[in-house]
């Protein structure tokens, strides 16, 4: 399931680049499948709502932060 999740953020990546590359599709997938081995846990264990949240802080540590750092870095 954690390999359907990463795939399942495949249609989000193309749509931000019009192609995918395999050096695309790897980090892709590596990014990805560690968050959703920890969401499958956090379900089986907790619940759903447990695994919407962890989901949730994945991204905004991703986006936000990573913008953060991206815009950081471009101004040095």
């Amino acid at each position: 399931m954690a390999i359907i999740f990463a795939v399942g953020h495949l249609p989000a990546l193309k749509n931000l680049l019009g192609s995918i590359t395999h050096i695309m599709l790897i980090r892709t997938l590596v990014l990805n499948i560690p968050i959703g081995l920890l969401c499958g846990w956090l379900f089986w264990s907790y619940g759903i709502e447990s695994a919407i949240l962890a989901h949730f802080t994945a991204d905004i540590v991703y986006h936000v932060g990573g913008t953060l750092v991206l815009r950081k870095i471009k101004k040095d």
